[in-house]
């Protein structure tokens, strides 16, 4: 037992197998032997920790890190009920010297990425409204730039095959019978007969012609703990209990109950233990984004020009943080024609490349 311990506190590597360490565990492990490699290390990521900025719902960075600059920056990610988050890396698999992690809103770690391929990646599946922080950090020596890319998917596929986000045309919410209840649901338009498929792997709990809905089906979705809920139908093609996959035909679209005075659509409602929920995250088709252009890179910037200002995300439309004219800049990145850029006080931001002047890092910004 005691020559175990000693092993553990000596060789605790040996013990991986057990204790299963994240790779920022591991990394810290071998910085140990010079303590203030390990101080700064730790102080990147409490930098990234601090950062603001707030991702689209498809968001690529071309990042680069230099000697004088290791790379360490956090990205925040709003998330629907119903929305994955995605986090990829391009990286050598050979020797992979990136850490990629989520933490919550509280700064707790709930996912370390894994080596896939040739890429590192995160996917985070909660099915609820949260709000996220990804964290970027390259080992102290690595003098490298990669590709990375956050972005949101649906749990769900959509569940008109052929079609996309513009054929809803009424979302949840909208005022039903003058006002006396709500749309619990969206509208999918399509021609009479289209196939209605699954879009989750499950089982057919109701099979039903009646009330508002007409012809509608229901599936018991285990992933999301939810039943879906198809209605409107002008043929079913399921039985009650029948298993069906993820994109199974279960129906055709129409016009059936009070919709028959309506143009054919599919109605598709989720509903969960406490009610139902706003489907459109579950299904809105979100696009992966493309690797971010490379641009002129220096690890040091000034910005000029009365328009000179930092975004908290790569548009000009995007919340202002402040003005940075004549501020010397660290140059994290770019989101295409957008600097990810830091302020000497570690603010973070983008500012578009218009009104930032590279600097050599012994120049004068003057």
């Amino acid at each position: 037992m005691v020559i175990a311990v000693l092993t553990y506190f000596l060789k605790p590597e040996y013990f991986d197998f057990i204790v299963k360490p994240s790779a920022r565990q591991v990394y810290e492990r071998e910085l140990k032997k010079t303590p203030q490699d390990l101080e700064q290390w730790k102080s990147l990521k409490q930098l990234a920790l601090k950062d603001s900025i707030t991702t689209s719902e498809s968001y690529s960075e071309f990042v680069q890190t230099r000697i004088e600059s290791p790379f360490a920056a956090g990205y925040w990610v709003n998330v629907a009920q119903g929305e994955s988050v995605f986090a990829t890396i391009a990286i050598d698999t050979i020797k992979p010297s990136w850490i990629l992690e989520a933490y919550d809103i509280q700064g707790k770690l709930i996912q370390t990425a894994r080596v896939t391929d040739s890429s590192l990646a995160l996917q985070i599946i909660n099915d609820k409204h949260q709000r996220l922080q990804i964290v970027l950090q390259s080992f102290l020596e690595k003098r490298d730039s990669t590709q990375l890319k956050i972005y949101k998917q649906p749990l769900l596929d959509f569940p008109l095959p052929g079609k996309s986000n513009n054929a809803i045309k009424s979302f949840w919410g909208v005022a039903r019978d003058g006002g006396r209840r709500s749309h619990e649901g969206n509208d999918i338009f399509a021609d009479r007969g289209h196939p209605v498929v699954a879009a989750a792997d499950g089982r057919i709990s109701a099979v039903r012609d009646r009330g508002l809905g007409g012809k509608q089906i229901w599936l018991q979705d285990a992933l999301t703990s939810s039943s879906h809920y198809y209605a409107h139908l002008d043929s079913q093609l399921v039985t009650t209990g029948q298993r069906v996959s993820r994109g199974d035909t279960i129906g055709l679209v129409g016009n059936t109950g009070n919709a028959r005075t309506t143009a054919s659509h599919l109605h598709f409602g989720i509903y969960k233990s406490g009610g139902a929920v706003d489907p459109k995250p579950y299904i809105w088709q979100i696009p992966i984004p493309e690797n971010s252009t490379e641009m002129p890179f220096k690890s040091r910037g000034v910005g000029f020009g009365l328009s000179a200002f930092m975004h908290q995300q790569p548009s000009a439309s995007s919340v202002s943080l402040r003005t940075i004219y004549e501020d010397t800049l660290q140059i994290i990145g770019n989101s295409n024609d957008w600097y990810h850029v830091r302020t000497a006080d570690s603010l973070a931001g983008f500012a578009h490349k218009s009104v930032v002047r590279l600097i050599e890092i012994n120049s004068s910004t003057h």
